[in-house]
Order: C-alpha cells, then structure tokens, then sequence
C-alpha cells in the first residue's frame, strides 16, 4: 500500500494546525478578558460584578465556533493550493507568454494569485489592470489547447490549429532552454529555475514572434468571433465545476485588456532584443 500523498494528508495537517492556532487564540481571549477586568474595576465597578460580567460576554464565545469554521475554510484553501502537485510545468508555453504578455506588460502586471482579493473582484465585475485568471486561462486554451494536467476538460486550439508544424517547433526550443535552466537543490529532486528561462535571449526571440502572430491572429478574427471562442472554453470549464470560476460575461474590455498587455510586452521585448516595433 502507497503511502499518503500530502494532499490526501491534507486534513490531517489542517486540524493539527486548528489545534495549534486554538491555544494561541483562547490565551489571547484570556489575555483580553483579564484587561477588560482590570478596566472596569479601574472605573469604580465592584471585582465580584466585573468578574460575573466578563464571565457572561466568554458566555458567546467559549467554544470558538466562529474562529473554527473561519480558519478551515480559509486553510483549506492555502493547504490545496501549496499541497497539490505542481503541474505548471506541463505547459512552458502557456508559462512564457503569461510572462511575457501578463506579469512584465507593466510595473505590477495584471495577474494576481488566484483567491486572491484582487483576482476575485475581477470574476465578478471587470477590473482594469486585472485579468481574471479564468479569462487567462481560457485565453491561454484558445492558442495552445487543453493541457493534460493543467487544464480539467479537453478543447483544441482555435487560434493556431491542431497540428501545427510552428508550435512543435517552438516547444522543442523551450524544452531546451528549461533543460538547461535545472538544478539539483537536494539529491533526486530537480527544479527549473524558471527565471533563467523567461531571461533567456533564446526564449525572447522565440516569444516575440509568436506573440505578433496572437495579436494578428486576434485582430483577423475580430473581436466577437473571438469572444466566442473565449466563451465556449468557458462553458466547457463551467461543466466541470460545481459553480462558475467566472461570474461575469466576457466582454469587449477584456479583449481590449489582454491586446494592451500584448503590445505592451511586444514593445518590451522588442526594446530588450533591440528590434525595431512591428506592431
């Protein structure tokens, strides 16, 4: 029998952790209560009857139900997303371009972590200067297609086709920087070191190129052909979820918000490699 994965162990280490931050949060409550009483006694209140009322507000809060659901609803979540096997990279491509396009385009990019507050205001209403990870993702789908691992359901690439003799090509060439780009922190583990990858002048060349086809390919389509693009990925994921990632409509805004971050990291690029603006 395999041992546990430390996802399946996922909670087992939530509730040691509950029990941990427990302690600390009723000798914090102790603490609070034992000030509140000197307080009131401080005031003129008589110790009996500054005792009996402290007593009566610990009445409400003794078992801490509020502290409990709170913390494993929002442990639950930081335990799946660092616990869970890293599949990113499965998908180079998809890595460079959202790093290209999505987090140099600007000083603080437009990708946030998902659940984060910013990435989760940007699924309900659109944002400028966040892109929904859902979108990115969807976006992501339309050019290089669903990736096993990556991505929970199946959808071929609209943009560039299925067999396309180009993209092979270019995986070949990342697949050969990433190689050189692995290190061996401890004996029988190896990491990409992911920014000697996005650094690398080979992996630049290759991704500008290739983000000019995107943005001539986007602008061919035109904007509503593309949104149905985007939106019958969508509802592919939507299948595969108990609820909506997204919980918006996908609109012109946000086609508008992924071109600027293109041309933005086309131009970044362009000054990095010295060539001259295309777009």
């Amino acid at each position: 029998m395999s041992n546990p994965t430390p996802l399946q162990q996922k909670d087992l280490i939530s509730d040691l952790l509950y029990k941990s931050a427990l302690r600390a949060c009723r000798n914090q409550l102790l603490i609070f209560a034992k000030i509140v009483k000197t307080s009131l006694i401080e005031d003129g209140m008589p110790a009996v009857e500054a005792a009996e009322n402290v007593k009566k507000g610990f009445d409400g809060y003794k078992d801490l139900s509020t502290f409990e659901n709170e913390f494993k609803q929002n442990v639950d979540k930081v335990l799946v997303a660092y616990l869970q096997p890293n599949y990113r990279g499965r998908d180079p491509l998809g890595r460079l371009l959202v790093e290209y396009a999505f987090v140099r385009c600007s000083s603080k990019g437009i990708i946030y972590p998902q659940d984060s507050e910013q990435d989760m205001a940007a699924c309900e209403q659109f944002i400028r200067g966040v892109l929904p990870r859902p979108i990115m993702q969807y976006f992501l789908i339309s050019i290089r297609g669903t990736v096993d691992g990556v991505d929970n359901f199946k959808f071929l690439p609209m943009l560039f086709g299925f067999d396309d003799p180009a993209m092979d090509e270019r995986r070949k060439v990342i697949a050969e920087v990433i190689e050189e780009n692995k290190k061996s922190p401890v004996p029988g583990k190896t990491l990409t070191h992911w920014k000697g990858v996005y650094d690398d002048e080979r992996s630049k060349r290759l991704m500008l190129p290739f983000m000019r086809q995107v943005m001539e390919r986007m602008a061919s389509l035109g904007g509503q052909r593309f949104t149905n693009i985007l939106e019958n990925i969508q509802r592919k994921d939507e299948a595969m979820n108990d609820e909506p990632r997204l919980k918006r409509q996908i609109t012109g805004d946000d086609l508008d918000q992924i071109a600027s971050a293109l041309a933005r990291g086309i131009k970044r690029l362009e000054e990095e490699l010295g060539e001259a603006s295309l777009v």
